[in-house]
């Protein structure tokens, strides 16, 4: 892609970051996980992160909870230059969105043996209420997506309001500034 050189931001991604805490241990069902490690996690966030690492100058749209793990969100974004003047800090209560996940080798569980996958990989994803879904038209920043070059949209924000109502918003601020 050729990104305008007039533009701060090469690529804004809009939607979800959430928590995602990964097992340590391959091969082992949840209760014998003796660990897990977290990250900053959500297709949305993931693909910032990666484009952030290829060298890409990147701003992320959202909204996080108010509270350590949004700070954490926060905290790991700014440290990987990532523009997060566009996140918003939940007022209402809400969580992040957090998956868990598991790695289960098929060899050592016979009910997954049966698919032919070499590992079965179990997430646990808890997605109620979360505070990306709870985005409002309100809470979009016109000067971030003004200062980008290109912008992202989630499907998955796509599926409830007032999230829905954000990204329309996002895709209506983006054709204003051509984006």
């Amino acid at each position: 892609m050729n990104f305008s050189p007039d533009r701060r931001i090469e690529l804004t991604v809009c939607g979800r970051a959430g928590i995602d805490l990964n097992t340590t241990a391959v091969g082992q069902t949840f209760g014998e996980i003796p660990s897990f490690t977290k990250s900053v996690g959500g297709s949305p966030a993931n693909i910032v992160q990666g484009a952030a690492k290829l060298g890409l100058k990147t701003g992320f749209i959202g909204k996080v909870s108010r509270d350590g793990m949004g700070e954490y969100i926060l905290e790991v974004f700014r440290n990987r230059g990532i523009d997060t003047s566009g996140i918003v800090i939940d007022q209402t209560g809400a969580n992040n969105c957090l998956a868990l996940t598991e790695i289960i080798s098929a060899e050592q569980n016979g009910a997954y043996a049966a698919t032919g996958d070499a590992f079965h990989h179990g997430t646990y994803l808890y997605r109620g209420n979360t505070a990306d879904t709870l985005i409002t038209p309100a809470d979009i920043s016109e000067e971030l997506i003004a200062s980008s070059a290109s912008i992202m949209v989630s499907g998955t924000a796509f599926s409830q309001s007032p999230s829905r109502e954000a990204m329309f918003e996002i895709l209506r601020l983006a054709k204003k500034h051509g984006v």
